[in-house]
């Protein structure tokens, strides 16, 4: 849901800030006189201490002109603003049990999809690894024929491509 701010913007940053934590998107109006409420917004959170007294008019005439889903917090102190839109069902939206799901939510996905990418990469290095294991002679399987044959043997799969381990029965 968009909320309104009706105060200057120098003084807003808390209320946008609190207004973000419940959720919501904030939408900075201004403390002008000629202050404009735009029909999208259903609630609006009033700082009357950084608005003119016009401006506080405009928002008071807003209020009584609607219906009862339309929504006006006091904002002069974070406490008053939070309590506000607690009052309201405005904070409980985010802070109830659909916030927890919502949480979850995220963390199972961002989870899922790490898990599906570490998958990925390993399907990828086993692939690498047996497209690799195909291209090693099957002489490997013989017996070597003398014990100074062996660092050649390993020279030529290194030079194959070879990077695994080798164990050598000498």
């Amino acid at each position: 849901m968009q909320i309104g701010i009706v105060s200057e913007k120098r003084h807003a940053k808390m209320i946008t800030n609190v207004i973000e934590e419940a959720g919501h998107k904030p939408v900075l109006l201004g403390g002008d006189p000629n202050v404009r409420i735009p029909p999208r917004i259903k609630a609006i959170a009033l700082r009357t201490v950084s608005c003119s007294h016009g401006a506080s008019d405009t928002v008071m005439a807003w209020k009584r002109a609607q219906e009862d889903d339309h929504t006006l917090v006091n904002a002069n102190s974070r406490g008053q603003l939070v309590n506000g839109l607690k009052d309201n069902g405005l904070w409980d939206r985010l802070h109830g049990q659909e916030a927890n799901d919502a949480i979850l939510l995220a963390i199972e996905q961002k989870t899922t999809n790490a898990q599906h990418k570490h998958i990925d990469v390993l399907a990828s290095t086993v692939e690498d690894h047996d497209a690799r294991l195909g291209e090693i002679p099957l002489s490997l399987n013989q017996a070597l024929p003398q014990r100074a044959d062996h660092k050649l043997l390993i020279q030529e799969l290194r030079d194959a491509g070879f990077k695994g381990s080798l164990t050598l029965d000498l």
